[in-house]
């Protein structure tokens, strides 16, 4: 086997390792500075629950692709800051659904908008074909590697 290892082939990983790192601190820079109470690892889950109403902690972890137990300090967190709320389910009395609290609801709403500017400066002078074909090459290699 060649010593060149790294050389045979490009460093996708570290790029993309570093991509993430950047789009995560952008995230960061633009809710400290527009004064929006939220972390990159909650809005995934508040925007979850704007758009779906109520979920399963379950049902969240499925949607974020994170797994249930993983979400619980953040869940806690949430929940002391008075932005989701959980109930007991109706269906199921052992279990409980998360729902947004009014002030969740606000803390989309205001944060949406930059999250929107961010996504459009990441792919700009990028297709939808682009991002398409890039999709489905991250899901192809999330299967292989099941």
């Amino acid at each position: 086997m060649s010593k060149k290892v790294i050389q045979n082939f490009k460093l996708i990983g570290r790029e993309l390792n570093i991509a993430v790192k950047e789009i995560r601190h952008e995230y960061t820079l633009a809710f400290k500075k527009n004064n929006i109470d939220l972390t990159i690892e909650q809005w995934p889950i508040l925007a979850i629950l704007y758009d779906q109403n109520t979920l399963s902690q379950v049902q969240i972890a499925e949607h974020i692709m994170r797994f249930p137990q993983s979400l619980s300090a953040t869940l806690k967190l949430l929940e002391k800051n008075r932005c989701i709320e959980r109930k007991i389910s109706k269906e199921d009395k052992r279990s409980h659904e998360i729902c947004l609290t009014k002030k969740g609801c606000e803390i989309v709403e205001s944060a949406y908008p930059h999250v929107k500017k961010i996504r459009e400066k990441q792919w700009k002078n990028l297709t939808k074909e682009d991002y398409d074909k890039f999709y489905s090459i991250l899901e192809q290699i999330r299967i292989n590697i099941r």
